[in-house]
């Protein structure tokens, strides 16, 4: 069965597209070639952006082998990352502090890692670790 996250949309995220959108905003309306041409550009990042904080999911699934993964999809314009559960080597939970968000650290494979932001780190890292228990019970 399929288990699905979303991501957080933190204060500092809609801060930082709405910046985005008055710097983008401000350069349109000077009018000027270069001030247009970035004015475009910031509100194509800008707009990337609200599309990463609405469409990111994280999806715990069961493959047709059996093999338990993590989907992380970041949205339309980005691919969908695969990561197997067995390849995951430490899941913890990082407080935020000053100008950054809590997320929840993920170690996998050689010295890798990623932050997620789902909006209840509590029951994805719960049932991250149950699934990763039942994988290594199913194996053994």
């Amino acid at each position: 069965m399929d288990r699905t996250f979303h991501r957080r949309v933190s204060v500092l995220g809609i801060a930082a597209v709405v910046m985005l959108g008055v710097v983008a905003l401000t350069c349109l309306l000077h009018r000027t070639g270069w001030a247009v041409i970035v004015g475009v550009a910031v509100a194509a990042v800008a707009m990337t952006g609200i599309e990463r904080m609405v469409h990111t999911t994280y999806v715990l699934r069961t493959d047709g082998s059996g093999h338990e993964l993590l989907l992380i999809d970041r949205g339309r314009l980005a691919s969908v990352m695969q990561l197997r559960l067995c390849d995951i080597t430490a899941v913890e939970a990082v407080s935020g502090g000053f100008l950054r968000d809590s997320h929840v650290r993920i170690e996998y494979g050689v010295g890798r890692m990623m932050a997620l932001c789902p909006d209840n780190p509590e029951a994805f890292i719960a049932e991250l670790k149950r699934r990763q228990a039942e994988a290594e019970n199913r194996k053994d």
